[in-house]
C-alpha cells in the first residue's frame, strides 16, 4: 500500500456504518468511542432527548465493543476536542507513511 502516501484521503462520516452494512465502502474503519455517561449527556443536550429516547437510540445501535473489534483505529472522545484532534493527527500521520497500513 505504498501508494497511500500519495493518494488523497477521503473521509466518510457514517454514524451507523455497521448497522447500515456499509463497511464495504471503506478501506479503513475508524471508531470514535465516548464514555456512556458522556454519550448520554451529549444526546440530551444536542438532540434534547428524554432519558427513554436516549436509551432507545443507544440500544438500537451495535454495541461499541463490537465496533471497536472491527475498527482499524479507535479514537477516544472522552476528553477535550484538542485531545481528539491530536489522536486524529497521529493516526493520519501513520496512515500517510510509505508502506504503512493501519
Amino acid at each position: 500500500m505504498s501508494h497511500l502516501s500519495h493518494a488523497p484521503i477521503v473521509v466518510l462520516v457514517i454514524p451507523l456504518l455497521f448497522e447500515a452494512r456499509m463497511t464495504d465502502l471503506t478501506t479503513e474503519i475508524w471508531v470514535v468511542r465516548t464514555p456512556p455517561q458522556q454519550q448520554e449527556q451529549r444526546l440530551k443536550e444536542r438532540d434534547r432527548l428524554s432519558p427513554q429516547q436516549i436509551r432507545a437510540r443507544i440500544k438500537g445501535q451495535m454495541a461499541i465493543e463490537q465496533k471497536v473489534q472491527q475498527a482499524h483505529v479507535v479514537l477516544d472522545n472522552g476528553s477535550t476536542l484538542e485531545a481528539l484532534y491530536q489522536q486524529v493527527d497521529q493516526a493520519l500521520g501513520i496512515l500517510k507513511q510509505p508502506n504503512t497500513c493501519l
